[in-house]
């Protein structure tokens, strides 16, 4: 098999000797256009970097495989994969093995201590050489109430510790068990308006697909208080951003904290996209650049494990 590596800062060479009776090749996708790669490859090694719509696929006329260590596949074009019998190895329905990574979560809960302890703010101030403790009084979690939309693996990672920060938790989620597996976690199910209603932080936890693009704008806004805030680890398509940016600019919202955008670029070049000029002359809104998932830990287990999958598949 001729094997394509696009993002070689996620699969490094001891992770690739399992490949070694196989010809690897390198091009970065940070360096160079999909389109201008060598074509001949069975199998395509990316990650979400690398976008794969019809038009990057059928650069690829042998292609075989995609392997992406994640578990959201929306920067590939599965109907095309289908379509053309190409197989995507990813982590989507590894529930056993996805149990043990928890970098996106811990970051969530990151996000939300940052925004209501305006930690990113304080800290620039400092480096402005200031020290100005009535400046940046924030509000403790302590007795707060947690919204988690999608009560999955992360939603569930998210009600144990907001337990551990004695909040209240409240979810909503549509799938058949959910309302049992909430009680596990001492978790009050609530319809999707009440979540937004009640809560004074609410974490999105749902996948992206045709039904949540965009499920969550200017009405879920209207409903939420005052004071709440609004954390976002998993899509930016689900949220409608001209919504929230006037929700941020109208004060009907605290604030946000957002990994994820609906325009996300690849290094080294500019994100346009105007939350991010919002967030450079306001502090209610923080902004990573969808590091969620990117921990030294996380990336050896999931890059070792969709590996594996593709090894056992090829043998």
């Amino acid at each position: 098999m001729k094997i394509l590596v696009t993002e070689p800062r996620i699969y490094n060479e001891e992770f690739l000797d399992v490949l070694n009776q196989h010809e690897i090749y390198v091009e970065n996708i940070l360096e160079k256009s999909i389109l201008d790669m060598d074509n001949n490859a069975d199998v395509l090694l990316i990650a979400l970097d690398t976008k794969l719509n019809e038009k990057e696929l059928s650069h690829f006329p042998n292609l075989k495989y995609i392997v992406t260590p994640s578990t959201g596949t929306d920067h590939i074009d599965e109907n095309y994969c289908t379509k053309k019998g190409v197989k995507i190895i990813s982590l989507k329905g590894e529930t056993d093995f996805l149990k043990n990574i928890t970098a996106t979560a811990e970051h969530a809960f990151g996000l939300i201590l940052s925004l209501t302890r305006n930690i990113p703010s304080a800290f620039n101030s400092v480096k402005e050489y200031e020290w100005d403790r009535e400046k940046f009084v924030g509000n403790e979690l302590n007795g707060k109430t947690l919204g988690i939309l999608g009560f999955g693996r992360y939603g569930k990672i998210m009600a144990k510790y907001a337990k551990a920060f004695n909040m209240d938790v409240i979810a909503y989620d549509p799938s058949k068990n959910a309302k049992e597996n909430m009680k596990k976690y001492d978790v009050t199910f609530q319809p999707w308006d009440k979540v937004f209603q009640k809560s004074d932080i609410v974490s999105i936890h749902i996948n992206l697909n045709e039904k949540t693009h965009g499920i969550i704008g200017k009405k879920e806004f209207e409903l939420m208080k005052n004071d709440a805030v609004l954390i976002n680890t998993s899509r930016g398509q689900m949220v409608v951003e001209e919504d929230l940016l006037s929700a941020l600019g109208k004060n009907k919202i605290f604030g946000a904290a957002v990994d994820v955008l609906s325009t996300e670029n690849q290094k080294g070049h500019p994100i346009v996209n105007p939350l991010v000029r919002y967030s450079k002359k306001h502090g209610n809104l923080i902004i990573t650049p969808h590091i969620g998932g990117s921990t030294h830990e996380s990336i050896d287990k999931t890059v070792r494990f969709v590996l594996k999958k593709l090894t056992t598949t090829l043998n």
